[in-house]
């Protein structure tokens, strides 16, 4: 009995050291990653590898979160929350799909109220909900004289995924309803060049609304659904919940050895989630090519790549041109922006933390940033000479040692937004500062 007692004190004492080992390698591991020491450390950790916000689980929540609309393709569902990552703050979808408090067509309550109505994809709906959040926006504008009492509304009418001609069809429905607009922004670029160029890719005309949104919409919509997309459904959404978990855990972990454990945990998950979207998404595209849809998606013979994009190119600047016009008949000022991208290079410095769930070289994005972005930027000139207030934001983070992308798609956190909108702002108070309806006291 006692020999016994003394070989489990050994071998207690053994396992003792043994943890301590392992948990010494982990905090040397976790401080050569983030040159951090864990234990230094309250709250929250930040993960490594993997991101918190990885692109295919926004694409698999377009597909269940949303639903196909007779004019706009897509749109999501009555009643649906959004928040910002760093918010807390909801924004819940209105009566037409979009985040608003209002409900849409909103009629100008009094003279007083100045209505600003916001287009473009998830990046622009970021911005809504971050000026909703913030007013900076706002702030810019009623220092013009003009609109110094004013009543500014903030209008989202972006959604996620959305790319032109969404954004012109949006805004003709909604002015052919009587909505009332002061002031239209478009933030747009990324979604036009690269789900356009996955349009292309995957056999779809350009023009159509993106099909990692849209085409699974059809088929759910049409009955056209196997037993094979049912099975890998149930996969991604177990991987999902896996990959939420591992990052929970890696966030809350006490000892180093567990957030470990927790991340390596988190990258398998997040590599199989990833694959399985893939999969999941590329099944959903093609099962529509049997003819068997009910849903007509037209397409145009392209002969190559480049005149694919020239095509991508041509058709957002004569939207734009369009929406210009639109508004100029109504005395409307129209503003928009190209938003930066991570994969469009710049003089921007990504700290290796920021680069790791930023860049991913192996993006279906990175392709047609790097080749359409060039075209969409060299199209800006030649908008500029059809008097459409256009401008060039790529550059707009150059200067910001801060980590601003939260993701390896597009979107940012709360410095990029913040920079974002204050460069949004300003651009359009220097510019409204220059007409005398707002400088006047008084005007409109």
């Amino acid at each position: 009995m006692r020999k016994l007692k003394t070989a489990l004190k050994i071998v207690f004492i053994n396992l003792a050291i043994l943890v301590l080992l392992i948990e010494g390698v982990s905090v040397a591991t976790y401080f050569k990653t983030t040159g951090k020491f864990f234990y230094a450390q309250s709250g929250s950790r930040p993960i490594i590898g993997f991101s918190t916000l990885p692109t295919e689980q926004r694409r698999e929540k377009e597909i269940t979160q949303q639903q196909l609309h007779p004019y706009f393709g897509f749109a999501d569902r009555v009643g649906l929350s959004h928040r910002l990552s760093d918010s807390q703050t909801d924004h819940v979808s209105n009566n037409f799909g979009f985040a608003s408090v209002h409900p849409y067509p909103f009629k100008r309550q009094n003279p007083n109220q100045f209505i600003v109505g916001i287009l473009g994809g998830s990046v622009a709906t970021y911005y809504s909900y971050f000026e909703l959040e913030n007013n900076i926006l706002s702030a810019q504008l009623k220092k013009l004289p003009g609109l110094a009492n004013k009543e500014i509304i903030v209008l989202p009418l972006a959604m996620g995924g959305f790319k032109e001609p969404q954004q012109l069809i949006v805004l003709n429905y909604f002015l052919s309803l009587g909505q009332d607009l002061d002031l239209v922004i478009n933030i747009d670029g990324f979604n036009e060049i690269v789900l356009s160029y996955i349009n292309y890719k995957d056999g779809l005309d350009t023009s159509m609304p993106g099909d990692f949104a849209f085409m699974p919409l059809v088929n759910l919509a049409t009955g056209n659904t196997s037993a094979e997309e049912l099975q890998l459904t149930l996969q991604v959404l177990k991987d999902r919940k896996t990959l939420k978990d591992s990052i929970t855990s890696a966030e809350t972990s006490r000892t180093a050895t567990g957030y470990l454990i927790a991340c390596l945990r988190g990258r398998m998950a997040q590599r199989r989630y990833r694959q399985g979207v893939f999969d999941l998404n590329e099944l959903r595209i093609s099962s529509t090519r049997s003819g068997e849809s009910l849903v007509q998606t037209p397409i145009r013979a392209i002969a190559n790549e480049d005149q694919a994009l020239e095509q991508i190119v041509a058709s957002w600047a004569s939207a734009s041109l369009m929406m210009k016009q639109l508004l100029d008949q109504r005395h409307i000022p129209y503003f928009e922006f190209v938003q930066p991208n991570q994969y469009h290079p710049t003089g921007r410095v990504f700290s290796k933390d920021e680069a790791t769930i930023a860049i991913n070289p192996a993006s279906n994005f990175r392709v047609p940033v790097t080749k359409g972005y060039p075209l969409l930027l060299a199209e800006i000139g030649r908008m500029q000479q059809n008097g459409i207030a256009v401008q060039s934001a790529v550059n707009v983070f150059d200067r910001v040692s801060e980590d601003v992308y939260v993701d390896d798609c597009c979107h940012f956190n709360a410095r990029g937004n913040r920079v974002f909108g204050e460069y949004v702002a300003n651009a359009i108070q220097q510019a409204l500062s220059r007409e005398d309806r707002y400088t006047l006291p008084g005007g409109r």
